[in-house]
């Protein structure tokens, strides 16, 4: 099971917390750690910070997290089970 850390703040957020606090949850998703920091609009360092603990097992390869839209504006981290993907497939291919 993943695991998901964040912190928001208008007045800018520093990311090694939620770095620690990531790096805390290393027993919810062994094969990966990723940290997303996001730009305050008014000019604060960081306004909001994502971190993820990702468990792959029937993983894609391109997984990594946190992702983006292609603008890269848009940005999530999820925890990303979707139990029925083999009907899914079938009904897709």
């Amino acid at each position: 099971m993943c695991g998901i850390t964040g912190v928001f703040r208008a007045s800018g957020v520093d990311a090694r917390p939620v770095a620690a606090m990531t790096r805390a949850l290393a027993h919810r998703g062994p094969d990966e750690e990723g940290i997303g920091t996001w730009p305050h609009p008014n000019g604060a360092p960081v306004a909001c910070v994502l971190g993820v603990r990702r468990l792959a097992i029937c993983d894609v390869s391109g997984g990594q997290q946190p992702t983006h839209d292609e603008t890269g504006r848009v940005q999530i981290v999820l925890n990303g089970e979707v139990y029925n993907h083999r009907q899914l497939r079938d009904e897709l291919v």
